[in-house]
């Protein structure tokens, strides 16, 4: 069963459950908190960042970068004079981007995509078209990326991150190879090529920066018209040489990605939606109802606090090729922010948080719908505050005869109880 069925059969499920929960005779319908579940097709085609045990694959061989000051990505310049050189062909910039604000950090250890250049190559040789899909014309992404370890213990990065396409399994992966002169790429200063060991480990305090790569096919490229393409840093450092823990230690952040001026200037002009995952992966267009940002309003749950900041109330319309994953009928998103702070001394899980609205007091309840909600956070450590959404998803024509929402938060979950006595938090939330 794909991803794609047990979205719809979620959907139908928790119909169920709020009809019988209801007891008056208008229908409604609600989403069923369940286990999200992982089948081994997504799995083998799922990105590098959802695999937490996995190394990310290593890369030809080069030699350590040299130590002199990193280029500036400049407007109408060439970032990337190799292009040219390793494709046989004539390259062309298109969009030079010297600030697009892509940072992960975690525990101390930061990934700064410091900017980005497109180009388009015509005329590549025969080798090369096959890196373009068998096409002699093809486009390169070259990103001028910063690593920077203040973990206190060294790092293993390989510098993964993907550009999503039409949804999570559509992306386009970086390199630290293709298309890069021996020196130039992103390489820790240790870095000796074919020693194991020191592929991509970044010791304490170092700091380094270098080229990774993008390659797409005349495709790839004509498809970022049709989607709102997404820049992903994947959660792909690990202070283990087997990269265990990687989807814990430096989590996945996913960014808007502009690849042109007029994209760029029309993105400006455009709502900013909360990025669940309906949004992030490219699963649906969303048109707003009603937005109410700065509530900020904070409960306390044990030594945790929960803080309410916003809502986003929108009609939801599947992109071309997902309408599968949401039924027949018109579904209205109701997604919350929220910032989950941990004063206690023990880990919090946030990926199993769960969170139910009572509906109009006693008309019924929706619980939050696992599979429309972001991956990260997972966790929340002593002392931490980390950013939590929380989707809920209604038919259309229900949707329209509510007129109340309280929503209940938790209980916490830690390594393996429950924590603060199970208790929850309860908000009230605009409509």
């Amino acid at each position: 069963m794909t991803t794609a069925k047990l979205f719809v059969l979620s959907t139908m499920v928790s119909t169920a459950l709020l009809l019988s929960a209801c007891g008056n005779k208008e229908e409604t319908s609600a989403e069923k908190k369940e286990e999200k579940p992982k089948s081994e097709e997504a799995a083998a085609s799922a990105p590098e960042e959802n695999k937490e045990a996995e190394a990310p694959a290593e890369e030809t061989p080069e030699e350590a970068p040299a130590e002199e000051a990193e280029p500036e990505v400049k407007d109408g310049e060439m970032l990337n004079t190799y292009i040219e050189e390793d494709t046989g062909g004539k390259a062309e910039v298109l969009y030079t981007n010297p600030d697009p604000g892509y940072e992960a950090e975690g525990n101390g250890f930061k990934v700064t995509f410091d900017g980005y250049q497109i180009v388009k190559v015509t005329d590549a040789d025969q080798n090369t078209s096959i890196r373009f899909d068998d096409s002699p014309t093809g486009y390169v992404i070259t990103a001028q990326v910063t690593v920077d370890n203040q973990s206190g213990k060294p790092v293993f990065y390989g510098g993964s991150a993907n550009i999503r396409l039409q949804d999570e399994f559509t992306f386009v992966s970086s390199s630290l190879s293709n298309f890069i002169k021996d020196g130039e790429g992103l390489r820790p200063k240790g870095f000796k090529p074919g020693e194991s060991g020191t592929m991509n480990k970044y010791e304490d305090g170092e700091k380094a920066s270098g080229f990774v790569t993008f390659a797409m096919s005349p495709a790839e490229f004509e498809m970022m018209n049709s989607v709102k393409p997404k820049f992903v840093i994947e959660s792909s450092a690990s202070p283990s040489e087997d990269y265990n823990g990687a989807s814990t230690f430096m989590e996945e952040k996913i960014f808007e990605f502009t690849y042109s001026d007029d994209q760029a200037a029309a993105s400006e002009k455009d709502v900013k939606f909360y990025p669940d995952l309906m949004t992030v992966n490219n699963l649906a267009d969303k048109e707003m109802i009603f937005e109410k940002t700065g509530i900020n309003k904070t409960e306390k749950v044990g030594d945790a606090e929960i803080t309410i900041e916003g809502v986003q109330y929108t009609n939801v319309k599947p992109t071309a090729g997902n309408e599968e994953q949401f039924g027949e009928e018109p579904l209205v998103a109701l997604t919350v922010k929220m910032k989950v702070k941990n004063n206690s001394d023990q880990t919090i899980q946030l990926n199993n948080l769960s969170s139910k609205v009572t509906i109009d007091e006693d008309r019924g309840y929706s619980l939050n719908n696992p599979f429309a909600e972001p991956d990260d956070p997972q966790e929340a450590k002593p002392g931490e505050e980390k950013e939590k959404y929380s989707v809920f998803l209604f038919r259309a024509d229900e949707f329209e005869l509510y007129k109340k929402f309280d929503m209940e938060v938790g209980p916490f979950f830690g390594g393996k109880e429950y924590l603060f006595n199970e208790k929850t938090a309860t908000f009230s939330l605009p409509r």
